[in-house]
C-alpha cells in the first residue's frame, strides 16, 4: 500500500515476549508448548476484556494494540497477575514467564497490522523488563501515573537500538532489590571474550537459497570458535533462536555471553550482499556493522572479512589480544554449494542421508581435487555408513581411510580429518590411536562444542569415561540445546563407571529431553536386561521399536568391545539380527 493511502493514528501498544522458551523447549517441547498455548490464552482474553485487539502473535511474541493508554496498563498487570497464577501450577524450573513493554504513540495502519515507532519501542521496552515483569514509557507514564494505585519505579533514559534519542523508562513495582542480572538464573558470562551467531537471515526472496545462508552462519560459527580465548555459543543453541525475535539482552542473560553476531544474505546470481552486526548483550547497543556487497568468487576470503571485522571490534572494544588469521585456500561458490548440502545431509545421520551427502561431496572434490575439507566430510559420511551397517559397509569404511588421509595430506590441521580418522581407527578396534587422533581435532578448535561432544564418544568408545565426565560438563555451557546429547553421554559414562542407578535416571533425562532419541532407549533396554530386570527391559526395547521399526542387531554401532555389551543384552530380549 503506499505510503499516502496508509491510515495513522495513536495507540497505545503491548508487546509480550516469553523468556527462556528455546530453553524450555529443547528440555520438553510437548509441555513448552502447551504452556504457550495457555499463556497466550489467558493474554488475549485480558486484551479483549479491556478493549484492545491482538494484532498479530508469532513465535512465542504477542502484540496488541489499545485505544487509551490506561487500558493497555490494566491489561498488563491482569495479564501478570493471571500468568503467575497459572505459573504456581508448574515446577520452578518449567514456568513460563513473560516480559511486557508498553509505548503509547503513532502507528500507520495496514488491513490487520500496524507499524511505525510506537511498535518498536514497546518491542524496546519489553527487553528492558524482568521475566514476569511491566516496563512502560514516559508516554504511557505521563497518562496514567496519577491515575492507577500502582508503584513504578524511575528506570532513567534508556539507549533503545535503533533510536536518536533516549526514552525514559519505568517499571511497574517497587525498586529492584537486586541487579536484574544477578537475579537472573542463567550463567554468568566467562572471564574471556563471549559471543553468539545467530543463524543469519535468507532475504533473497528464494527459498532455495536457506542453505546459503545457513552455511555461511555455520562457517562464520565454526571459524570464530576456532580463535583461542574467544568463548562462541555452538551451532545447536544458535540454530534454535531461527526465526525469533529475541533482543540481545535476553540473549545475553540466558546463554551467558556479552555479544551478539547477527546478519542477512542476500544472493542474487554471482554476487552477494552480506550484512553483519555486533551488539553488546549488555545493554543492547549496536557496536559494530558492515555490508560486504561483493562477486562470489571465494566464499572462504568472503567469510574471513566478515569473522576479522567481528574480531577486530572485539578487540578494539575489549583491550583483548584475539586474533584472526584468514585462510589461505580459496573455494569457488559452486564447489562451497555442494560441500554445505553435503554437510548438512551428513548431520540427519541416517543411512539414507549418509549416501545423499556423500554423492554431493564426490562431487564437491571431483571439481575442486584440493580441498581439504571436501575430502574429511567425504570420510565422515562413509564412517557413518559402515557405523550403520550398510550393506558394502566395510567398503565405505575403507575408503574413508583413504579420503581422509588424502584430506590430512593436503592440510595437516584440518579438524574435520584428525576427527573422523579417529573414528575410523575406532572401527578397527584401535582404541588409542583412535583418541590420539580426535585430540588433536580438539587442540585445534577447542571453542567447538560439537567436536569436544565427539571426542567425548571415542571415550566411551574405548572406556576412558572417567577422562569424558568433566568434558561433558563443560561442553553444556557451550551448546545448552544440545543438552540431551550431554545427558545421553553422562548417562553412558556412569554405566561403564558401574553408577546403574545414575545411568538409568540420566537416560530418564535425556528422553524428557528429547523424547525421540531412540539410541537412548536401546541403552535402557541393554542396562535392565543386564539387571535381569525383564518387564523394563521390554518395554524400553518397545518404545525404541516404535521409533525406529527396522532397528536390528545390525544397527548397534559396529565399534569393538562396546558393541558387544550391547549384543549380548539386546540378544536377550529377542531382537532381530
Amino acid at each position: 500500500m503506499p505510503e499516502a493511502e496508509l491510515v495513522h493514528r495513536l495507540a497505545a501498544i503491548l508487546s509480550a515476549d516469553a523468556v527462556g522458551y528455546t530453553r524450555l523447549h529443547a528440555d520438553d517441547a510437548l509441555a513448552t508448548i502447551r504452556s504457550l498455548t495457555e499463556a497466550r490464552n489467558i493474554i488475549s482474553e485480558s486484551v479483549r476484556l479491556h478493549r484492545g485487539r491482538v494484532v498479530d502473535s508469532p513465535g512465542d511474541n504477542l502484540l496488541a494494540e489499545f485505544p487509551a493508554a490506561l487500558d493497555a496498563v490494566r491489561c498488563s498487570v491482569a495479564v501478570q497477575r493471571g500468568l503467575d497464577d497459572n505459573a504456581l501450577q508448574q515446577p520452578p524450573d518449567r514456568r513460563l514467564l513473560f516480559r511486557i513493554g508498553l509505548h503509547l504513540g503513532d502507528v500507520a495502519v495496514e488491513g490487520e497490522r500496524i507499524y511505525g515507532d510506537g511498535v518498536n519501542v514497546a518491542a524496546r521496552l519489553q527487553a528492558l523488563a524482568e521475566p514476569g515483569g511491566i516496563c512502560l514509557s514516559a508516554a504511557i507514564y505521563d497518562n496514567v501515573g496519577s491515575r492507577l494505585d500502582l508503584p513504578f519505579h524511575d528506570l532513567g533514559e534508556q539507549s533503545l537500538k535503533n533510536f536518536p534519542r533516549p526514552v525514559r523508562a519505568y517499571r511497574v513495582g517497587g525498586p529492584v532489590p537486586v541487579p536484574a542480572a544477578a537475579a537472573h538464573s542463567g550463567p554468568e558470562p566467562p572471564d574471556r571474550p563471549s559471543l553468539v551467531v545467530l543463524p543469519f537471515a535468507n532475504v533473497s526472496g528464494d527459498a532455495e537459497q536457506e542453505y546459503f545462508a545457513d552455511g555461511m552462519s555455520e562457517d562464520l560459527i565454526s571459524e570464530l570458535a576456532r580463535i583461542p580465548n574467544l568463548f562462541v555459543i555452538g551451532r545447536g543453541t544458535s540454530f534454535s533462536y531461527r526465526g525469533k525475535s529475541v533482543s540481545a539482552r535476553e540473549l545475553g542473560r540466558d546463554l551467558g555471553v556479552r555479544h551478539v553476531v547477527e546478519g542477512s544474505v542476500r544472493r542474487a546470481g554471482s554476487r552477494v550482499r552480506i550484512t553483519a552486526r555486533l551488539t553488546d548483550a549488555r545493554n543492547g547497543r549496536e557496536i559494530w556493522s558492515e555490508r560486504y556487497d561483493r562477486e562470489l568468487g571465494d566464499v572462504f576470503a568472503l567469510q574471513d572479512e566478515v569473522v576479522g571485522g567481528v574480531v577486530a571490534e572485539l578487540r578494539s572494544a575489549l583491550s583483548t589480544g584475539i586474533e584472526h588469521a584468514p585462510r589461505e585456500r580459496p573455494v569457488r561458490p559452486d564447489v562451497w554449494a555442494l560441500l554445505v548440502q553435503g554437510r548438512a545431509q551428513i548431520a540427519r545421520q541416517t543411512p539414507e542421508s549418509e549416501l545423499a551427502g556423500r554423492e554431493l561431496l564426490l562431487k564437491c572434490v571431483e571439481r575442486d581435487p584440493e580441498l581439504a575439507i571436501g575430502w574429511a566430510e567425504l570420510a565422515r559420511s562413509e564412517y557413518f555408513l559402515g557405523f550403520f551397517g550398510v550393506e558394502d559397509g566395510d567398503r565405505y569404511l575403507q575408503q574413508g581411510l583413504d579420503h581422509v588421509q588424502r584430506a590430512l595430506q593436503l592440510d595437516s590441521a584440518e579438524p574435520i580429518a584428525h576427527l573422523t580418522l579417529g573414528f575410523l581407527l575406532a572401527m578397527r578396534g584401535e582404541g588409542e590411536a583412535a583418541i590420539s587422533s580426535a585430540r588433536r581435532s580438539v587442540e585445534l578448535t577447542a571453542g567447538r562444542a560439537d567436536l569436544g561432544l565427539w571426542f567425548c564418544s571415542l571415550l566411551l568408545f574405548a572406556n576412558q569415561a572417567q577422562q569424558a565426565v568433566p568434558l561433558l560438563k563443560n561442553l553444556t555451557r557451550l551448546d545448552p540445546a544440545l543438552s540431551y546429547m550431554h545427558l545421553f553421554q553422562l548417562a553412558d559414562c556412569y554405566r561403564q563407571l558401574g553408577r546403574i542407578d545414575e545411568a538409568i535416571a540420566k537416560h530418564r533425562e535425556c528422553l524428557t529431553a528429547n523424547p525421540g532419541f531412540y539410541f537412548a532407549y536401546m541403552n535402557l533396554a541393554a542396562i535392565h536386561a543386564q539387571l535381569g530386570e525383564m518387564n523394563q527391559a521390554h518395554a524400553a526395547l518397545d518404545e525404541l521399536l516404535r521409533l525406529r521399526p527396522s532397528f536390528s542387531i545390525a544397527q548397534i554401532p559396529r565399534i569393538p568391545g562396546y558393541r558387544d555389551y550391547y549384543v549380548d543384552n539386546l540378544r536377550k530380549l529377542g531382537l532381530q539380527e
